[in-house]
C-alpha cells in the first residue's frame, strides 16, 4: 500500500510540474507557404496548390505539440491544367459542390 501512495503522489508531482508549461507558437512564413494538393478520379488526377492566410506551429522545446492553420481556400488553384479546363475545374471545385469557397472562404486545419 505504501508503493500505491508513493505512485500517486509521482504522478500528482508530473502534472503539476507540467502544467504550468506554455508551448511557444512559432508562425509560419504564408509567403513561402502551401498546400500541395493532389486529387485522384476514375479517369486520372489533379493537383494544385492552396495558399494560407496564417498559421503557427506550437513548441515545448524542441517536441512539436501542435498548430494551428488557416487556408484560404478563395486562392485554390489547379497546377496541372491549363486555359478552359483549368478555369471549369477550379470553379468547379470552389462551387458548393465540393468546398462553398463564397460562403467559407477560409479553413482553419
Amino acid at each position: 500500500m505504501k508503493f500505491f501512495n508513493v505512485f500517486i503522489l509521482l504522478i500528482a508531482v508530473s502534472f503539476t510540474a507540467f502544467a504550468g508549461i506554455k508551448p511557444t507558437p512559432k508562425p509560419i512564413k504564408i509567403a513561402t507557404s502551401k498546400v500541395v494538393w493532389k486529387a485522384y478520379k476514375v479517369t486520372g488526377s489533379h493537383e494544385g496548390v492552396v495558399n494560407f492566410k496564417g498559421g503557427s506551429l506550437d513548441f515545448n522545446g524542441d517536441v512539436l505539440t501542435g498548430g494551428e492553420f488557416t487556408v484560404d481556400m478563395s486562392s485554390l488553384t489547379c497546377t496541372d491544367l491549363s486555359g478552359k479546363g483549368k478555369t471549369d475545374l477550379e470553379g468547379h471545385l470552389k462551387s458548393a459542390d465540393f468546398f462553398g469557397t463564397e460562403g467559407n472562404p477560409t479553413a482553419k486545419l
